[in-house]
């Protein structure tokens, strides 16, 4: 306010009528409508101005004129201002939202910037990003609240959403500041909750809960508790910020009091109303109680419980919940009993009553059980599950049964009755002193155990012993006594065993006694018969089938009388003294049938330190085989005994391991069935050691056409010696091919007995053996059988062919295109195969000059199994060394001998050029070619040699470097005159290396698209006269031209219809590219450019050769028009022979600045030059004459229009 300050625009140019511009007058009052004040501004840049010392409030007027050198402007129209700042920022404040509108007020704590708050402007917005520009509402000075409507913001519901609003004063100097965005969900408060619940108590707290109940799109922020003082007094307040709580302890409350409780939710946008009023006590529910049953039948469960803690409030009942699975029980209003004495501490449950267990009973089944009190803070947590089964104790268990005793003990079995479907805990063991005293009591808690065992027992008293049955329910009544006498039995007798049979019905059997009689002499033996193993095919063990005196101990049993022939007798046998019978033997099974025949044996094969013996049983006599038992001796003679036992009765050899190699060993075998073993069979002879190893199939040792001589191996001997050979032959086929495989003859020895294998025609160390008589080519089959002292082994037959090894190779050469500077290429002719069929060959080699003939043959040739084709690279060579090589030839037969030496090369013909171009021509005419030199392959290039050929008429002429080893030719740049070499006409070429290696292959024929391309042609000449078209300027556009070439010269050489012109262009001379042309023929080109834009370009012509003329010089050419005209303002001549011209600037520069001017008075005859800064020109002219005068305007396109007019000169 205690400035104001005001702005313009500066004039131009046409503002100023082209004069000089000298500043500013800036005019003001005083605030009071008085006179104008002039200040005046020489800084003509200056287009703002301030007044400072005003008075707050008061409106000042302003104006300005501009001054420039030809004088000053009328003043401007006046603007009127404040003397006031904006006013400060507000702060906008919500008053109240719903979901369909939000009410905002705003106070200016500020400035109000010196005078009068006008207005407000309110700007709202739907993201807080943007905000309109014209404010969303304007408000009167005096406004209370402003209401946004949210259910059509910008024409869209956007109701429950957030929004932004600022506010702003307005006062006489505009608009003020905006204030600090507000950020309000148009939502309503959140509904009035539930009232809360209680989740618990204890004697000083009570729990409640509590939840929302519509939070109308806003976000939940806190809840407020409410507690009175338990005496309807003041409410205390506790705030809860986590939105995510849903229940509220408090504490500290007095036990026994009744607390009310109230909630408001809270919410973003506001609080809601009080929830109804809960009261709650704080007092905790009952303790769990503990419960157990004090008894139970088959119908009814006694249960009871033991209370807990009542929580501070007397217990006044119990619940009794029921269940049958322990997992689904009632819900807590829905006890199975009520009890409503809190006194009364336990309930008869029916099992039989089914409105108790939903439609069904339970008798002899597990029920679950909890029980829960109730006081006033409510009903308590239930009590743990307890499990019962609704059964009665047990059955009375039978009286115990003696099993065995000794001089100090009994023991006796027991088993229970009746368990009413309880489970089974064990048992009571309980026994007296053996003089009718008081019982003793032993708890057995195994229920698998159905014996027990009494020790520290007095011999000959007589004790008592009975049993209780243990259940889950409870205990059964005492079984009935059993009364022993201690005393030992006797210890069981030796398995029964076999001592004879007869006829196949009858079998003998004995025993024997080696334990103890338990102190009481053996009286007698009780024998026990039966046909199975299983417990009740036994008799009673007082009553066995037969029995023996005391010093009888076998017995013949007649099968028949037990319906068992030929068929197992099961015997068991037990000693009989005066305590009682002992114990039973183990049972023993025999087949009753006579014993079996022996066996048949026969020598089965052998090794150095093995023999293998082969058997077949005789007659079993319908019994089970159960084993063969061997025996053997030591090989010197000794003693047989008993070997081993083979139990595999599919089995019918054994295998004697570990023996001495070459003796002779005498074995025996016998026959084990259900009866008995058998009687040993005669005595076998067998010798350690094996026939021969296979041996492996003959082979040639040499051969010729109609001879072959054989050679084989000795085989292992397999411990015994080789005693000799035989040789079989298979003749070929009728048609020449392979024999049947099966012997025809029997060459070697020829004699003797082939299955003797110590026959004197054998010859143990005869290992070759030569047939002939045979026909050339023909194969022929051959076996070896090899004897020694045990047997014979034949080999796989041989398939021979009646043929010699190859003749030498002849024909041996390089192949200088297969080789390269590391390489030989080689090939050779194949040689007479006598007969045999081609392996393949091996070629031999030696290190290089000086160096001697390898022994082994080169591996890299790789045809040793490749009869053809006849070619092979010999690779891994030093470049150019000369080598010494030779070669055989390999057929079915063997190698053949070694071929005369060969010296080659480690080369080849130079490499095929690459490189070759058409680097120059001339209409003398010539052509010059450029290549690099190839890689020699290893021998040095002497030469090169070409082929030219005109492209139209397809004739070639050939052109040679002439060099000889001697004197070599090494350029790889050729110029070619003659060879009918035509100016104008295109021609190709190709070269190729000459080495001692041979001619290389043709390069690729020269190319016909680089230039020169092989045409016989001069450059062109450069395009002349290269610039702007001679066709009127245009801005936008730029034409360019040149004159076109004319004549042969000219051209290079060629016809005019063979060039073409390139035309490149760019902002920067070192950056341009070429112009696409319409025609590449034309001598013009055109293309639309920017007005106002500068560009360089230059062309050069190319004639059919490819063959480009020097560049041009550069052209720099704008895109623009000659300018519009430069009007003349009216002439005036005031003094005597001169003439003063004015003219306006043209409007229109052509698009490329003006740079100056041109007049003259004799229509052009003369002209004179004016800067593009003046725009008056004084003439001297002839005084009293009537003269024209003209002026133009110029650019760097051109001149424009000329303006004229005639006047008479004063005089």
């Amino acid at each position: 306010a205690r400035h104001t300050g005001i702005s313009w625009t500066a004039p131009s140019t046409l503002e100023l009528h082209l004069g000089l511009h000298r500043g500013t007058k800036v005019q003001f009052d005083d605030g009071a409508g008085g006179p104008f004040t002039i200040v005046t501004l020489t800084d003509t840049l200056q287009v703002q101005y301030t007044k400072t010392g005003v008075s707050a409030g008061q409106t000042y007027r302003f104006r300005i004129q501009t001054v420039s050198e030809s004088g000053e402007s009328l003043p401007s129209s006046i603007l009127s201002a404040v003397a006031a700042s904006t006013p400060d920022a507000p702060v906008v404040s919500v008053v109240s939202t719903s979901n369909a509108a939000i009410d905002y007020s705003a106070k200016l704590l500020g400035s109000t910037g010196g005078t009068p708050i006008l207005s407000w402007n309110a700007y709202a917005s739907g993201d807080g990003v943007t905000y309109p520009v014209t404010p969303s509402a304007s408000l009167a000075a005096t406004f209370s609240t402003y209401t946004v409507d949210c259910t059509n913001f910008g024409g869209v519901n956007r109701g429950e959403q957030y929004f932004w609003l600022k506010m702003a004063a307005v006062n006489d100097a505009g608009e003020g500041g905006i204030s600090t965005a507000v950020k309000t969900r148009c939502s309503a408060v959140p509904d009035t909750p539930l009232a809360p619940g209680r989740v618990s108590s204890t004697a000083n707290s009570v729990t409640i809960s509590f939840d929302t109940n519509g939070l109308n799109g806003a976000h939940l922020t806190g809840f407020k508790v409410y507690t009175d003082d338990g005496n309807s007094g003041p409410w205390s307040i506790d705030t809860i910020t986590d939105t995510t709580q849903r229940s509220f302890t408090k504490y500290g409350l007095s036990p026994g009091l009744s607390y009310r409780f109230k909630i408001q939710v809270v919410s973003e946008v506001g609080t809601s109303a009080f929830s109804p009023i809960a009261t709650y006590v704080s007092a905790a529910t009952p303790d769990p109680p503990l419960i157990y049953v004090g008894s139970s039948t088959n119908a009814l469960i006694n249960l009871a419980w033991t209370p807990g803690s009542d929580g501070g409030s007397p217990i006044s009942g119990w619940l009794v919940y029921g269940s049958k699975d322990g997992v689904t029980w009632k819900p807590a209003n829905e006890p199975q009993y009520i009890i409503s004495d809190g006194s009364t501490n336990m309930q008869a449950v029916s099992c039989t009553d089914p409105t108790k267990w939903d439609g069904v009973t339970v008798q002899l089944q597990y029920v679950f059980f909890r029980v829960s009190g109730i006081n006033l803070a409510g009903t308590g947590v239930p009590s743990n599950s307890y499990r019962w089964r609704c059964s009665d104790k047990p059955g009375a268990a039978n009286t115990p049964l003696k099993v065995s005793g000794t001089a100090s003990s009994v023991t006796f079995s027991y088993a229970p009755t009746q368990l009413n479907n309880a489970i089974h805990m064990g048992y009571k063991i309980q026994y007296d002193d053996g003089l009718s005293g008081p019982y003793s009591e032993v708890y057995v808690t195994s229920t698998s155990q159905s014996e027990y065992t009494v020790a520290g027992l007095t011999a000959g008293l007589p004790y008592k012993f009975r049993v209780i049955v243990v259940s889950e329910v409870g205990d059964s009544d005492a079984s009935g006594i059993l009364s022993v006498v201690v005393g030992a039995d006797a210890d069981p007798p030796s398995p029964a065993y076999w001592e004879a049979s007869f006829n196949n019905q009858q079998i003998t059997v004995g025993w024997t006694f080696p334990g103890s009689d338990g102190g009481v002499p053996v009286t007698g033996w009780n024998i026990y018969i039966a046909d199975s193993f299983a417990e009740e095919s036994w008799p009673d063990r007082a009553l066995p089938q037969q029995t023996t005196t005391a010093g009888q101990m076998s017995a013949v049993i007649d099968c028949t009388q037990y319906n068992l022939f030929a068929r197992f007798v099961y015997i068991k046998i037990a000693a009989v003294t005066g305590a009682g019978i002992g114990h039973y033997s183990p049972a023993t099974r025999i087949f009753c049938a006579n014993q079996p025949d022996a066996p048949a044996v026969s020598d089965g094969s052998g090794s150095p330190n093995s023999v293998t013996i082969n058997f077949v049983e005789g007659a079993l006599n319908g019994a089970e085989l159960l084993a063969f038992k061997v025996y053997m001796n030591d090989g010197l003679g000794g003693a047989l005994t008993y070997r081993a036992t083979v139990e595999d009765t599919s089995q019918r050899y054994y295998t004697a391991t570990g023996l001495v190699t070459d003796r002779v060993y005498l074995t025996q075998v016998t026959v084990v069935t259900t009866v008995s073993e058998s009687a040993r069979s005669t005595p076998l002879e067998v010798r350690s050691c094996g026939s021969p190893s296979t041996p492996a199939a003959p082979g040639r040792l040499t051969s010729t056409n109609n001879r072959i001589t054989l050679q084989w191996v000795a085989p292992a001997d397999n411990g015994c010696p080789m005693t000799g050979y035989r040789v079989y032959m298979d003749e070929p086929a009728g048609d020449g091919g392979l024999g049947d495989g099966v012997s025809d003859q029997e060459i070697y020895p020829g004699a003797g007995d082939p299955n003797d294998y110590t026959d004197p025609s054998l010859v143990s160390n005869q290992l070759t053996y030569q047939k002939t008589g045979l026909q050339n080519g023909r194969t022929y089959g051959f076996f070896v059988r090899a004897y020694n002292a045990r047997g014979y082994t034949d080999s796989e037959w041989a398939y021979i062919k009646a043929a010699a090894e190859p003749a030498a190779i002849t024909i041996m050469s390089q192949e200088s295109f297969a080789s390269s500077s590391t390489s030989i290429g080689l090939s050779w002719k194949v040689p007479n195969l006598q007969s045999g069929t081609a392996v393949g060959y091996k070629v031999y080699r030696n290190e290089g000059v000086g160096t001697a003939m390898n022994q082994y043959p080169d591996p890299t040739c790789g045809m040793e199994t490749n009869p053809a084709p006849q070619t092979c690279t010999i690779t891994g060579l030093r470049t150019g060394e000369t080598y010494q090589i030779r070669m055989l030839a390999i057929n079915d037969v063997g190698e053949g001998p070694l071929s005369d030496i060969a010296t080659m090369k480690a080369a080849s013909v130079p490499a095929t050029i690459d490189t070759l171009k058409n680097t120059a021509s001339d209409t003398t005419p010539s052509l010059t070619f450029t290549w690099v030199a190839p890689s020699s392959q290893g021998s040095v290039i002497y030469n090169y040699v070409g082929e030219l050929e005109n492209v139209a008429t397809g004739t070639k002429q050939v052109w040679s470097g002439a060099g000889t080893a001697s004197l070599p030719y090494t350029a790889t740049t050729v110029v070619l005159t003659g060879l009918g070499l035509i100016a104008g006409e295109q021609f190709k070429f190709r070269v190729a290396g000459v080495n001692d290696m041979g001619t290389g292959v043709w390069s690729a024929w020269s190319s016909l698209t680089d230039p020169p391309r092989g045409f016989a042609l001069d450059a062109p000449l450069t395009p002349a006269n290269f610039g702007r078209h001679s066709d009127p300027a245009v801005a936008g556009r730029i034409k360019l031209g040149w004159d076109a070439i004319t004549t042969v010269v000219d051209a290079g050489g060629d016809q005019i219809t063979g060039i073409k012109y390139e035309v490149w262009g760019g902002h920067l001379q070192t950056a341009m590219s070429q112009r696409v042309m319409a025609s590449d023929t034309n001598n013009y080109f055109e293309e639309i450019i920017p007005a106002g834009q500068k560009v360089y370009y230059r062309a050069r012509s190319v004639n059919s050769g490819g063959i480009p003329s020097a560049w041009s010089a550069f052209v720099h050419i704008p895109s623009a028009e000659v300018p519009a005209q430069a009007v003349l303002r009216p002439l005036t001549s005031t003094v005597a022979g001169q003439v003063i011209m004015q003219w306006d600037v043209p409007v229109y520069d052509g698009s490329s600045p003006i740079t100056g001017y041109e007049v003259s008075k004799d229509n052009w005859a003369n002209k004179e030059e004016v800067l593009n800064t003046e725009t008056e020109y004084t003439f001297d002219a002839d005084a009293g004459a009537t003269v024209t005068f003209y002026v133009r305007a110029l650019n760097s396109v051109g001149a424009s229009a000329v303006s004229q007019q005639t006047i008479l000169v004063a005089s």
